[in-house]
């Protein structure tokens, strides 16, 4: 460097060759590191099972379901099984002893049970609890409960946590500039792997919340700036993009950006 700058060459940094360096520097453009590079290249190999299993879930139709054998058991399952209503009499289980009991003739909600199933499945620590002392099974956390319980787990980081209840009724969410700008930024630091909750206006276990599994980034010149989500809808579980026209203004109490980096 020294021979290229007009320097004598002696293999010692001085001062002359700190200010060549500096001048030859001037105007130049850092390269961007990560320009090009997939983005599920950035995240942890439990994240990127994660990406696979929620993408095979959602893809998989009632006559080719995803299969895959945990602990010495298989376990399958179909999108619509995720779907708020039970279509045959059954058990959904998951890996680690978590089971729920599925009776026709009644609708109940599933992005929990989706977004824990899908965790299990990529053999991570996950949150369950036992929901009485006599029950044998366990069951996963509500939305509202389960971003602070995961990230509390070995192998998971807490990304990013907003609570926008308003002080004076905390069953309403506070609205404007400063809180959609929070937003906005939880979404573009979404990556593919990580874990999406919240908390809906209401009392507490009232109306409940939310579970999203990210598997793709949001595009940065979209300006709805909206990753795309598997989870758990009404019909079936699905892969949606969902950004700040479905999060921001008021429509959550709270949001957790969980991220597995084990």
């Amino acid at each position: 460097m020294q021979a290229r700058l007009g320097l004598t060459v002696d293999g010692k940094v001085g001062a002359k060759l700190i200010r060549g360096l500096v001048d030859a520097l001037e105007g130049t453009q850092a390269p961007d590191l990560f320009e090009g590079v997939d983005p599920t290249a950035l995240v942890s190999a439990g994240a990127r099972r994660i990406v696979q299993i929620a993408n095979a879930i959602c893809a998989a139709p009632v006559d080719a379901p995803y299969t895959q054998r945990v602990g010495g058991e298989t376990f399958s399952y179909v999108a619509r099984v995720f779907g708020t209503e039970a279509h045959a009499r059954g058990t959904l289980s998951a890996p680690g002893g978590a089971s729920y009991g599925l009776r026709p003739g009644t609708e109940y909600w599933k992005c929990n049970i989706f977004a824990g199933t899908v965790i299990a499945l990529a053999e991570l620590p996950v949150s369950t609890f036992r929901w009485s002392s006599t029950a044998t099974s366990l069951h996963f956390p509500r939305a509202e409960k389960f971003g602070d319980r995961l990230a509390r787990l070995p192998g998971w980081q807490m990304v990013m946590y907003l609570d926008h209840r308003d002080p004076d009724d905390e069953t309403q969410a506070l609205t404007g500039h400063s809180q959609q700008t929070d937003i906005a930024e939880m979404l573009l630091a979404a990556r593919p792997g990580d874990l999406l909750f919240v908390d809906h206006p209401g009392r507490p276990g009232e109306d409940g919340g939310h579970c999203r599994v990210c598997v793709a980034a949001a595009d940065p010149n979209d300006a709805d700036m909206a990753p795309a989500f598997a989870q758990a809808r009404h019909d079936a579980a699905r892969v949606e993009r969902d950004g700040l026209r479905e999060l921001g203004d008021g429509a959550e109490l709270q949001l957790w950006l969980v991220r597995y980096v084990g």
